[in-house]
């Protein structure tokens, strides 16, 4: 019975570090991951996924539909993660439209896994948008700066590091250098 009552409260503790959305991991884990590969000096690939143009389609399509995108992705960076690096992948969601994986595993292999992401997601995301928008790779909306223009259908940037990490002294520091790196993609027009 102690076994059972013990078993149970590590599940309920690990049930509140998920993101309720996807069920993914969340920021504690996450960080407990990275933390993991900095003290073991192990190589691996931190990369961190973050959607453009996510918050002009939850603004036109509503958050329902901004909800079904962020489960969709969670889903497809999980199933390839899991189906390419079964025993040495990890995938924990940051919150909103941010994503993170950590892969022990060549960078051959990272870059075939990101690629692999960007070609089924861009495939796949135009199913989110309605006949008009599909047609135009476009959608007429209200931006961040309240002016109404056109925005490219959402697309995903994917930014990473690769290594030893020995550089890095906390997960904090692995999170500044991914998130210079994501700026660079997020810059590039369509999925990056």
């Amino acid at each position: 019975r102690s076994l059972l009552n013990y078993t149970t409260m590590l599940e309920c503790n690990y049930a509140r570090q998920l993101n309720p959305l996807t069920e993914l991991p969340g920021n504690t884990v996450i960080q407990g991951n990275i933390n993991n590969m900095l003290k073991a000096k192990r190589t691996c690939c931190v990369l961190y996924f973050d959607l453009d143009n996510f918050k002009v389609y939850n603004d036109t399509y509503g958050f329902e539909n901004g909800d079904r995108i962020l489960k969709y992705t969670a889903k497809l960076i999980s199933s390839k993660i899991k189906s390419l690096f079964s025993y040495n992948g990890f995938i924990g969601h940051v919150g909103g439209d941010d994503f993170v994986g950590i892969i022990e595993n060549s960078i051959e292999e990272c870059e075939k896994l990101c690629a692999e992401i960007i070609k089924e997601f861009d495939s796949e995301i135009l199913d989110f948008f309605n006949e008009e928008d599909r047609k135009n790779k476009y959608i007429i909306s209200t931006g961040r700066d309240g002016k109404k223009g056109i925005f490219p259908i959402t697309s995903i940037s994917i930014a990473g590091v690769y290594g030893k990490l020995n550089d890095f002294s906390n997960p904090e520091e692995v999170g500044v250098a991914v998130a210079s790196i994501k700026k660079e993609a997020k810059s590039v027009s369509g999925s990056c």
